[in-house]
């Protein structure tokens, strides 16, 4: 019977196998070489079966080269923090001043623009106060005219009552619309100023002088629409003796009454009156908008003006 071979303790390094050019063994596994494409292990074949099995090639795997274990490492220390009390207050010290400086130029360039806003409000509201003295100026002639027109009438209607309807006088004329219509003031630049609180930007006391103008103001309006009503009460009594039509009112003295003349007469004394209280506050706030126009900057610049009208 034959021995059994001895199985050796070590096998052959895989290196070493492949290190080994054409080591077939006949019907054996060669080492750890691979095998060709398309070239099964059982198709392998000794000399005799006239198969020629290609040489084996070791297969090997190239790898990059790592950075050297010695070579010197670049270290990035980041600065430490100061823990010290100084230089803590140092730190807010700066911070703090930093902030002081940013606050002050702010509020400059604010102060800057404010007192841009009020040098313009400033002369926005004297160049409003010529233009108004300008437009009583104008005011002055038309209502200078209206009053002799109205003083004439009233003459004429006294003189027919006096003689009980029997004396005939034709209504005179009434002057052109561009000789008596007044023209009434300006308030926008005050009033935009007011609505854009633009009024803030002022001193006091000045505020207070443009309220005092602008209050004058207010008053020549409610009397001029205190006149406005006296007049179209006149209107409407002298269309029942004329035609209406768009053209200005001619009306038939000599169709009135004794009474209607009476009454005619007692309208044109009211309408008088009211023009004289008209004509009264044409120079109040004339003499307040010649105080802004000098340069007033208090109420009292504005009493003072107007105490020369009196």
């Amino acid at each position: 019977m034959p021995e059994t071979p001895e199985i050796p303790e070590e096998l052959p390094l895989v290196a070493e196998a492949a290190g080994e050019e054409n080591a077939v063994m006949g019907g054996g596994s060669v080492g750890s070489a691979a095998f060709p494409q398309g070239l099964k292990p059982g198709a392998l074949a000794g000399a005799d079966g006239g198969t020629e099995v290609p040489p084996l090639q070791s297969e090997t795997t190239d790898f990059p080269e790592t950075a050297k274990e010695n070579e010197p490492m670049i270290d990035i220390h980041v600065p430490q923090a100061t823990h010290t009390w100084k230089g803590f207050w140092i730190h807010l010290g700066t911070i703090t001043i930093g902030l002081l400086i940013a606050i002050s130029l702010e509020q400059s360039v604010e102060q800057l623009h404010h007192l841009h806003q009020r040098h313009q409000l400033e002369e926005d509201l004297r160049a409003e106060a010529a233009k108004n003295i300008a437009i009583l100026d104008g005011n002055y002639h038309r209502l200078d005219s209206y009053m002799a027109w109205a003083s004439g009438l009233r003459d004429t209607v006294d003189a027919m009552h006096a003689s009980g309807g029997k004396k005939k006088l034709p209504y005179p004329p009434r002057p052109d619309p561009a000789q008596i219509v007044t023209t009434m003031p300006s308030s926008s630049a005050w009033t935009t100023a007011q609505a854009s609180a633009l009024v803030d930007l002022l001193p006091r006391e000045e505020a207070k002088m443009y309220d005092r103008v602008y209050y004058e103001l207010k008053q020549y309006s409610d009397v001029q629409a205190i006149r406005q009503d006296q007049i179209n009460e006149e209107t409407f009594f002298l269309a029942r003796f004329g035609p209406v039509t768009l053209a200005p009112l001619k009306p038939d003295l000599s169709r009135m009454s004794v009474d209607q003349l009476d009454q005619f007469s007692d309208l044109l004394t009211n309408d008088l009156v009211a023009t004289r209280g008209f004509r009264s506050r044409f120079d109040i706030l004339c003499a307040a908008e010649k105080a802004v126009v000098n340069g007033g900057k208090t109420e009292d610049d504005v009493f003072r003006s107007e105490e020369h009208t009196s």
